[in-house]
């Protein structure tokens, strides 16, 4: 295989094309202060001075790494109650949105929609502001089902059933660490 060769175009065509949309190839000269600049001197340089950094269209916040956005107090509490529901053996039918595919209906009826997998989304999120907000999407979820569903049908006593589940970690946890 040529070396001068990539995928049968030469190399050199490949390098002027580069050079006609970048400036990659350009070398600039060392700055003064750094050349200038005796062992162990501190030196500093104003990023606007650096031939070609202002023109790359390079700023110091680009060096930023944006800060992770703070879980909500209640952020644990919340993850724990979520994952209990995701676990509890009645909640498989809640685990992920209705498939439309298979209850062609269900978006007809249902027009607020939402899962456990929704749930855990917006609180990786934090979209959950309060602890309230997130007991009213849990609520939705077996509300939900309620409406769809017969009275006597299997989702609305597991609906129920988790409900209930909740309703008691709720309180308890609230007890708990004495929130209101």
């Amino acid at each position: 295989m040529r070396r001068d060769r990539v995928d049968n175009v030469p190399v050199q065509a490949i390098l002027t094309k580069i050079r006609k949309i970048s400036k990659s190839h350009v070398i600039y000269p060392p700055l003064p202060q750094f050349v200038n600049a005796t062992h162990g001197e501190e030196v500093t340089v104003d990023w606007q001075t650096v031939p070609g950094l202002r023109d790359s269209g390079w700023t110091p916040s680009m060096t930023e790494q944006p800060r992770p956005a703070s879980k909500n107090p209640q952020h644990n509490l919340m993850a724990k109650w979520l994952s209990a529901l995701q676990g509890h053996g009645a909640a498989w039918p809640f685990l992920q949105p209705v498939n439309s595919d298979d209850v062609v209906d269900y978006y007809d009826v249902v027009k607020n929609p939402m899962d456990f997998g929704t749930m855990e989304d917006k609180l990786e999120r934090n979209m959950y502001p309060d602890i309230e907000s997130f007991l009213a999407d849990a609520n939705l979820v077996f509300d939900n089902c309620m409406l769809y569903n017969p009275e006597d049908s299997g989702y609305v006593k597991r609906a129920r059933k988790l409900a209930k589940f909740l309703k008691d970690m709720v309180t308890a946890d609230k007890n708990r660490a004495n929130i209101p």
